[in-house]
């Protein structure tokens, strides 16, 4: 997830910008993307995040405002690389006072509400490569980055309906199904299970902010 100018807003509000109490050798920014509602969960959970702290997921950015507090700036990817602010949340507050199921309710809620907005046919097709999966035909993964999901479809350059080994290809294609990702790093992980050639040709290179956590795309 591109970070772009969220260090910047993020400086606009006090407590963030405050680098005379808080300076950034003590408390830098660090961004993790977190991947799923049940680490995002125990993110929050913990509860001695320090200032500066933040989370990515679906879209959006979670940013400790209070030393060991509970006050999340929450912003949202309103175009790649721009974020504007809408909310302080105290997360762990509802996660631990409403439980698991509201929590994760509100999140999806959240990421429905402010998701960035994509072309609909704002979907990545991968470089073509060979696996097990369809038998060496040449493949292509699909990325759809507005459904969150990925699926398999033969290389455009070898999609013959009247080839029978195209038509099995399909056929595997179909029984890999279609699957959940949710970011740049999912996609990655789902290319790296479909073997080593998979991940080399196809993989998309994250670029690596040097925060601690994983990076944005660049």
């Amino acid at each position: 997830m591109d970070i772009g100018n969220l260090i910047a807003v993020c400086d606009s509000k006090p407590w963030l910008g405050n680098y005379r109490e808080y300076p950034d050798y003590d408390y830098p920014y660090t961004f993790e993307e977190v991947e799923d509602l049940k680490t995002l969960a125990e993110r929050f959970d913990f509860g001695n995040w320090s200032v500066r702290t933040g989370l990515l997921y679906g879209g959006l950015a979670f940013v400790q405002q209070s030393s060991g507090g509970d006050d999340w700036l929450t912003l949202q990817q309103i175009a790649p690389g721009e974020w504007k602010s809408f909310e302080s949340i105290s997360m762990r507050q509802i996660l631990r006072g409403r439980g698991q199921d509201a929590f994760e309710a509100y999140v999806n809620r959240l990421v429905a509400e402010h998701r960035l907005k994509l072309p609909i046919n704002e979907i990545h097709t991968s470089p073509d490569f060979q696996c097990d999966v369809t038998d060496g035909y040449p493949t292509v993964l699909c990325y759809d980055l507005v459904d969150n999901q990925a699926w398999l479809e033969p290389s455009p350059a070898f999609d013959d309906e009247d080839d029978p080994m195209c038509r099995k290809c399909m056929e595997a294609c179909d029984a890999w199904g279609v699957r959940p990702c949710f970011s740049w790093v999912g996609f990655n992980v789902h290319l790296e299970s479909l073997g080593e050639e998979a991940y080399e040709n196809a993989a998309v290179e994250i670029e690596d902010q040097g925060f601690g956590g994983m990076g944005g795309i660049s």
